[in-house]
This record gives C-alpha cells, structure tokens and sequence, in this order.
C-alpha cells in the first residue's frame, strides 16, 4: 500500500496572488488614510490663529492697538507641532488679521486647504486652492 504525503501550506502562486491582493488593498487605502491625517493636522494651524488671537485681545486691552511685532506677542512664527507658519498680515488700532501657512513638516503642503485666516472681528477663512471661503468647518 502507496501512502501519500500531503504537504501543508502555499504555493508560491497562492503567496503571489495574496501578496498582490494586499498590494492593491493598500494603494488605495494608503491616500486616504495621508488625507485623514493632514485633516486632523489641520487644528494645529487653527489652534495657532486662536491663541495668537487671544494674545493680540490682550495687547489691545494693554495698549489700545495691536501690533505685528511677534516680540510684543511673546509668540514664534511656528505652530505648537509645526505643521503651519503662523503669519501677522496686519494690526492696528482698528484691528488685525493673522494667517496660518501650511508647512512641509508632514507632508501638510500637500493637504487641500493649505491656508487659514483669522480676523479681529471673528471671521474665520480657508482657502482651497482658488478662493478665500468663510468657516472652518466647510471643507
């Protein structure tokens, strides 16, 4: 009587189409999930506005102006985790308005809404490639 081994585990196509089945698997999911990351990077920009916002109220109460000396604000041109450069466009006494820049730290120039305005009034912009639109949460 003829026993017949039966070997346990993959042929090499099987190793071959499941290795090609996770390749396509992660193709498409990889960019969505880079897209998901930069859009949660995105509140360290509007973080950044906020605060240098707050410190630009208490300058005023301090000083009856504004300014875009970054000395007076005790604050960098950097967000807290560096995904944005944070910019004082213009202060006076009237008013001011800052902008948040997306950097290449993380690849967040890559994201769609690169940009983020503040204005003393409280208005709050992104721009999206073409046009500055209002809010924060549209996009």
């Amino acid at each position: 009587m003829y026993t017949i081994n039966k070997t346990k585990g993959f042929t090499l196509i099987e190793l071959m189409i499941t290795v090609a089945i996770v390749a396509i698997l992660v193709s498409i999911a990889y960019p969505s999930y880079q897209d998901s990351i930069r859009k949660g990077h995105r509140t360290d920009g509007q973080a950044a506005l906020m605060d240098l916002a707050g410190r630009q109220e208490a300058h005023y109460a301090k000083n009856a102006t504004y300014t875009t000396a970054r000395l007076d604000l005790n604050v960098s041109n950097s967000s807290a985790e560096g995904y944005y450069t944070i910019n004082i466009n213009s202060a006076n006494a009237s008013g001011f308005v800052l902008t948040a820049v997306a950097r290449a730290q993380g690849g967040q120039n890559q994201d769609k809404i690169k940009r983020f305005r503040l204005r003393s009034n409280g208005r709050k912009q992104y721009h999206d490639g073409s046009t500055w639109k209002d809010g924060w949460s549209g996009y």
